[in-house]
């Protein structure tokens, strides 16, 4: 769940970074590199797992995951101060 949660807060937050041109442009980009990154995690955590234990991979987890909500909150309130208090686009003209 926290997985579905967490990839529709990432495309909804590229959403509001990227005005339309610079999404198509890059989107087909984030995109791809979503498969390798998840491959490359999945195999890192078999392979750390043994090593490091179980409890210390849910730690790591759990902060990882607080780190990315934090990060994700400088993000949007640093795009709210740019839009001058409302939500737009970088790129988006004016109201």
């Amino acid at each position: 769940m926290i997985y579905l949660l967490a990839n529709l807060e990432f495309w909804g937050l590229s959403a509001t970074l990227f005005d339309v041109r610079q999404s198509k442009r890059l989107f087909g980009l984030i995109s791809a590199g979503d498969v390798p990154a998840k491959l490359l995690g999945y195999l890192s955590a078999s392979l750390f797992a043994p090593v490091i234990g179980i409890q210390n991979m849910l730690l790591i987890g759990t902060i990882s995951f607080l780190l990315s909500v934090l990060v994700m909150n400088r993000v949007m309130s640093q795009q709210k101060l740019h839009a001058g208090g409302a939500w737009r686009s970088p790129g988006a003209s004016p109201a």
